[in-house]
């Protein structure tokens, strides 16, 4: 089982088998305690080509 699972939206199926995926975090400066948005894009597989761009 993996450590952490996460979600996001698909950005990009254009290769075979693989789409990428935007991971989106919120979290609380720990100074200004603004709320702070930071993404990160992960490359996830995708044997039947099932997803598009905006699925989760």
């Amino acid at each position: 089982m993996p450590k952490r699972i996460l979600s996001g939206v698909v950005t990009s199926n254009q290769n075979e088998q693989t789409v990428t995926v935007s991971v989106e975090r919120r979290f609380k400066h720990p100074v200004l305690k603004k709320t702070i948005r930071k993404s990160k894009k992960y490359r996830a597989h995708d044997e039947t080509n099932q997803f598009n761009v905006g699925d989760t």
